[in-house]
């Protein structure tokens, strides 16, 4: 997220302590839900893994990173927009693994075209 927001690594720093005070000020009573925009991301960036499993690459270990095909598919990870991230909250029951969010992403092509089918799911957690 932060390469594509073009921040500076102190920018970057100043962002991540300014989401921390704010979660730390309201959770967990307030819980975060969004849709579209940018994710609270809990064990980093997820454009990539979509990416990559999309065209068949299983991401469920660090393997997958090191694929050879992830050079030449990596800059597609950009295309990946946050179609909504719901998370856990005490009160409604929804509970995520570890008290984490889920995220459903999708191409930013099949979100201009509507095909909400072609979108996935990713769980965070701490």
């Amino acid at each position: 997220m932060f390469r594509r927001l073009g921040f500076a690594e102190n920018e970057t720093e100043r962002y991540i302590a300014l989401t921390e005070q704010v979660t730390e000020h309201n959770a967990p009573a307030y819980p975060v839900h969004r849709f579209l925009g940018n994710p609270d991301q809990v064990q980093g960036e997820m454009q990539l893994k979509c990416q990559l499993v999309t065209h068949g690459i299983d991401c469920g270990d660090p393997s997958g990173y090191q694929d050879p095909r992830r050079t030449e598919l990596e800059p597609g990870a950009a295309g990946w927009v946050l179609l909504l991230q719901i998370d856990s909250e005490d009160e409604t029951e929804m509970i995520w693994g570890d008290f984490g969010s889920i995220y459903f992403w999708i191409h930013e092509e099949d979100l201009r075209k509507r095909d909400f089918e072609k979108a996935w799911v990713i769980l965070q957690c701490g």
